[in-house]
């Protein structure tokens, strides 16, 4: 056995490609994984894989990024998709592909590394290979199809279509309930937004530490994911101005829960109606694709005001944050407090 681990490119994208298929348990074709790995551009990504001789065992990655922290701009690592094959998890491979990072963190002048974990282990792990934990953050989540989303859930497939009728009785709550909150007077709802517009409302919010966007981040963002599944975009306009935006995107759960996931929900200040809108809008169009719950992470942002009086719950999942090094936090008090943070699914398909 020879075990080695390296930073690794475009000649390598078979390796990649074999990895996800192993960590998803799903085919792919290379260009899917050529996206996600973001082409290999060094000025988004760095990628590690650990190869027994020519085979690879476990690969890791860095997501290059830019910080808005307290004023000051900081260019930051965010860490994704580790995985190690099982056979080969005794060999020390984890804090080895970690310290590939880190050591990497300096050269590219990145002087810090975050991430988000849904695991306990797993970030109980990452804290005693030296990462410091910001706290948690919930996962909101609002009934669409509660009694197939319960027949889903429990695994009863020959139940799911008795779920039909009474699914349909709580859309109609659903419905009323909507048109009594999400009074959208003055406001125009439209899926033509720039890529530009929907940068600025997420620049314009004021939070202690936010991740920088342009129209170009916001298009490689969401070009694609792995599922294929579309990103769902949708703008709302006040007297011909944006005002707010929001981006979803389905996704299938374990088995088959189909979620909607609200990636990002951004407004200007003073327009919580407007985001009460695009929130529903979000809501009803996941529902029309087949969705029976609407997830959101639960930072500290505006919108998750909002969202508390919107009928969503506390889920028991938590994503622990955490970071590294740790002295970056205590030099940095902005970094160190995660309610400074405006943290969403948008940060990371992970979910």
């Amino acid at each position: 056995m020879g075990l080695s681990i390296r930073q690794v490119g475009s000649d390598d994208l078979p390796a990649a490609v074999r990895l996800f298929e192993l960590k998803d348990g799903r085919s792919y074709d290379a260009e899917t994984i050529h996206q996600t790995v973001c082409k290999f551009d060094p000025e988004r990504i760095l990628v590690w894989i650990a190869f027994d001789g020519a085979d690879p065992v476990g690969m890791t990655m860095m997501l290059i990024r830019e910080l808005d922290v307290d004023g000051r701009r900081l260019k930051a690592g965010y860490w994704a998709n580790l995985y190690i094959r099982p056979e080969y998890r005794q060999y020390l491979l984890y804090p080895r592909l970690v310290f590939a990072m880190t050591s990497a963190l300096r050269k590219h002048d990145n002087p810090v590394l975050y991430t988000s974990v849904r695991l306990p282990e797993v970030a109980q792990a990452h804290v005693k290979l030296g990462f410091m934990k910001l706290g948690e953050l919930a996962v909101r989540a609002k009934l669409l199809r509660p009694a197939r989303l319960f027949m889903r859930y429990k695994g009863w497939p020959i139940g799911t279509p008795l779920a039909a009728l009474p699914d349909l009785l709580y859309r109609g709550l659903l419905k009323l309930g909507s048109s009594k909150r999400n009074g959208s007077a003055g406001y125009e709802l439209t899926p033509h937004l720039t890529l530009s517009q929907f940068a600025s409302l997420l620049n314009v919010a004021h939070y202690k530490v936010r991740q920088v966007w342009s129209a170009k981040r916001i298009e490689e963002r969401y070009a694609s994911n792995r599922e294929g599944d579309p990103y769902v975009l949708v703008g709302a306009r006040r007297n011909g101005t944006v005002v707010g935006a929001a981006v979803w995107r389905p996704a299938v759960r374990g088995n088959g829960v189909r979620a909607g996931v609200l990636m990002d929900l951004a407004c200007r200040t003073g327009e919580e109606r407007a985001a009460r809108s695009l929130l529903a809008a979000a809501e009803w169009s996941a529902l029309n694709s087949g969705c029976d719950v609407m997830l959101r992470l639960n930072d500290h942002s505006d919108s998750s005001r909002i969202i508390d009086r919107e009928g969503y719950w506390s889920s028991p999942e938590r994503y622990a944050v955490l970071l590294w090094p740790p002295q970056a936090a205590r030099e940095n008090v902005a970094l160190a407090d995660l309610r400074g943070w405006r943290y969403a699914f948008g940060d990371h398909d992970a979910f």
